[in-house]
């Protein structure tokens, strides 16, 4: 079993140096081979301690295409992910949405969203602040100024959360 699992990521590896997007897509090439692995629910699950874990790491490629991020690459955000496999360390990591979007930054840090929502009887904040992604998605961004009746009610919906 260990060694079926040594030579199907040596597969995957293989695979992801050698795959590039579809003709038309708007994938970049370096994207083509994130979401070889990371568009794969088993392969994430092979490789977490949990469905949660997993799911959490699968990213779907139209998922991005369909959202306001759609002319980025998978490396705008995330960085020093260039090998297979990675790991998380100090030199690896997901930017943060304040590194393009400084001006939104500004107003979110002055704003009730930067605020704690909830104080608890001990005077401990009970549910953190909101975050960009808490609103607009992670993977799903939605652009504030839509007018998809959908990404609407998707917004609408999270704010009642709070």
């Amino acid at each position: 079993m260990l060694h079926a699992r040594r030579i199907s990521g040596i597969v995957a590896a293989l695979l992801c140096m050698l795959t590039a997007p579809a003709p038309g897509s708007a994938q970049q090439p370096s994207d083509a081979r994130c979401t070889l692995c990371h568009g794969e629910l088993e392969l994430m699950r092979r490789h977490t301690t949990s469905l949660d874990a997993a799911r959490a790491l699968v990213v779907d490629a139209l998922t991005i295409r369909r959202s306001a991020h759609d002319s980025l690459s998978c490396s705008s955000c995330h960085t020093g992910f260039d090998r297979y496999p990675h790991e998380r360390t100090s030199a690896l990591g997901t930017l943060s949405c304040s590194g393009c979007h400084e001006v939104a930054a500004e107003a979110y840090a002055h704003g009730v969203h930067s605020q704690a929502a909830v104080s608890s009887a001990d005077g401990t904040a009970a549910i953190q602040s909101a975050t960009c992604a808490d609103c607009h998605g992670v993977h799903d961004v939605v652009a504030i100024d839509t007018s998809s009746a959908s990404a609407r009610s998707r917004l609408n919906r999270d704010c009642v959360v709070c």
